[in-house]
């Protein structure tokens, strides 16, 4: 190609971006981005600029960051090994103190986001806990729940009401 400035008009950039389109869609994620920039390096300068910007908001150029199938079974495993952990220190412990209940809380939090993370779809929190506004999506929002919800607390509370109104009645046959 000459040094000389030439100029494409708006058919022929328009053809040029699509036929670059087509081409970069064949190529893996990851290889995009070089095979892009050495077909828009094969147009004139002036009209590299103008290419580049309509050829990026056309095709993904990004690397893909969904997770391998080995990472999801390995998240998987993790969270149902700390569920199963949880059930077997639940029944060794049948009356925890309230500090294994916190650790006991934090850890199914965990274990819940850990096995979040890998299904799909939005799941969205938001709301105060204390004095601070709070919003979650996906894993994270899965781990606020599991983790605001006490059911020893509410335990407790029922257990208090049930003591102030007394038992309620039965029907004897």
């Amino acid at each position: 190609m000459s040094h000389e400035q030439r100029y494409m008009d708006v058919a022929q950039l328009k053809l040029e971006v699509h036929r670059i389109c087509v081409y970069v869609l064949r190529f893996p994620r990851k290889q995009r981005w070089k095979i892009l920039r050495q077909e828009i390096d094969k147009l004139p300068p002036n009209e590299r600029e103008i290419a580049l910007s309509l050829v990026t908001t056309a095709v993904d150029i990004t690397n893909d960051s969904r997770m391998q199938s080995w990472e999801k079974v390995t998240v998987w495993i993790a969270g149902v090994l700390f569920v199963l952990f949880l059930l077997i220190i639940a029944i060794w412990i049948p009356e925890p103190t309230e500090f294994q209940i916190f650790v006991f809380r934090v850890v199914l939090a965990l274990a819940a986001g850990a096995v979040g993370s890998v299904i799909p779809g939005i799941l969205q929190v938001e709301g105060r806990i204390g004095r601070f506004f709070l919003r979650a999506t996906g894993a994270l929002a899965l781990f606020v729940i599991i983790y605001s919800i006490n059911p020893p607390a509410l335990a407790k509370k029922t257990a208090e009401s049930t003591r102030q109104t007394g038992p309620t009645p039965t029907a004897s046959p």
